[in-house]
């Protein structure tokens, strides 16, 4: 979910650092710096399941990257005028 989530995120939002995630809590910070993770983009190549074997970084922190990474893209996405 991850991967798919960064690789369909806009070049702006891959600069982004992880630190400014929109509701990103310092535990899921903490826990993917321990995997030299410091960009949404870095997070490319890199499975729901390799994460969750970063010391401290369990279903709880994923889902929170994960929710972090959804506002992010929704907060990025240009809105789509209504035709006719």
């Amino acid at each position: 979910r991850v991967q798919t989530l960064v690789r369909d995120a806009g070049p702006a939002l891959r600069a982004l650092p992880l630190a400014e995630l929109p509701g990103l809590p310092v535990r899921a910070l903490n826990a993917a710096r321990k995997g030299q993770i410091g960009a949404v983009g870095d997070l490319d190549g890199w499975t729901d399941a390799n994460l969750k074997m970063l010391p401290y970084f369990g279903e709880k922190t994923l889902e929170d990257l994960l929710a972090a990474l959804r506002v992010a893209i929704d907060a990025t996405e240009p809105e789509l005028e209504p035709v006719g």
